[in-house]
């Protein structure tokens, strides 16, 4: 997602990357996102367990995840 401003995190660095959930809701085209978290590398990223306790690299290496946007 694209913020006007960036996101400065507890240790003063710029958060690079987001993870997002889209909202589940009646409308299929609904475009409303929940914000799961925001990192300022990839190796932090990758460990962050920000889906359901599991490492973010478990949750997209698995066959069953489905990856809608990679902006």
């Amino acid at each position: 997602m694209y913020n006007e401003i960036d996101t400065i995190l507890e240790d003063g660095s710029i958060a690079l990357f987001g993870v997002y959930q889209k909202k589940t809701d009646d409308d299929e085209t609904s475009q409303e996102y929940i914000l799961l978290g925001e990192y300022s590398d990839m190796k932090t990223l990758l460990e962050a367990r920000c889906i359901g306790g599991r490492e973010f690299k478990e949750v997209i290496m698995d066959d069953s995840t489905q990856i809608l946007g990679k902006d």
